[in-house]
């Protein structure tokens, strides 16, 4: 953001190319890797994948997935401009760039206070208060009226969603048996994918018949939807596997 405002929006993508180039290149000639191909009769085919996908135990989970991965796309891309209009003549960009930087950091210090939290607290508990909360603190930037105030708000949403990372990931894992986690990981990419495509163009469409601020209580009734949805249709088998306090 602070580079946009500096050089130019053009430039930063140049620069953000000449960056995965070199990762690539650091990937190709640094990280050595024994591979060995399985058999075709045991390697992932697309029906197999497909008859995971609609599983009694993994059609649940991609669902949810997909509905989290739903909710910060819709609001997300509308964030640049809606700081425009709190602040027209501040640097948008950097703006941006900022509140996105410090929450993810706070992002991360939540993703790794919740992994050592689950150690001691089931995992369904920690998913169902931390979709809660975030579904709540959401709301707040539908009353921000300046930047420093989004902003703030914006690391509250962030403190408790470090905990659907985490138990987002636990899940995946447990829902397949030991030797398909591959295949689960992939499909609940593929939905955090098709979510992240169709999110931005529902938000912004949305957007531009009822303004910025409606999209954060879609995203909120989102959340809170999945919150809904956790309790009551994933798997208990899933969270009775975890480990963990009730």
């Amino acid at each position: 953001g602070f580079l946009g405002d500096q050089i130019g929006y053009r430039e930063v993508f140049y620069l953000g190319g000449a960056i995965l180039i070199a990762c690539g290149l650091v990937v190709l000639w640094l990280v050595k890797e024994d591979f060995a191909p399985l058999p075709r009769e045991k390697a992932a085919s697309f029906t197999s994948m497909l008859r995971l996908a609609v599983s009694r135990d993994m059609l649940p989970v991609l669902t949810f997935l997909f509905v989290l991965g739903l909710a910060p796309s819709i609001a997300g891309p509308i964030v640049p401009l809606f700081i425009k209009e709190l602040n027209p003549a501040g640097q948008a960009a950097t703006a941006s760039g900022l509140i996105f930087g410090v929450t993810g950091a706070v992002y991360t210090l939540s993703s790794l206070g919740a992994a050592r939290l689950s150690e001691r607290v089931n995992l369904k508990k920690i998913l169902v208060y931390s979709c809660l909360g975030v579904g709540l603190l959401t709301l707040l930037p539908i009353w921000a009226g300046s930047v420093g105030q989004l902003f703030i708000f914006f690391i509250l949403g962030n403190l408790p969603a470090g905990g659907i990372a985490a138990s987002s990931n636990a899940v995946v894992g447990l829902s397949v048996a030991r030797g398909q986690e591959g295949m689960a990981y992939g499909l609940a990419n593929a939905a955090g994918s098709l979510s992240g495509a169709i999110g931005p163009l529902v938000g912004g469409s949305l957007a531009s018949i009822w303004g910025f601020r409606p999209m954060f209580a879609i995203q909120a009734g989102l959340l809170l939807l999945v919150t809904v949805y956790v309790v009551k249709f994933l798997p208990k088998r899933l969270f009775s596997a975890s480990g963990g306090s009730d």
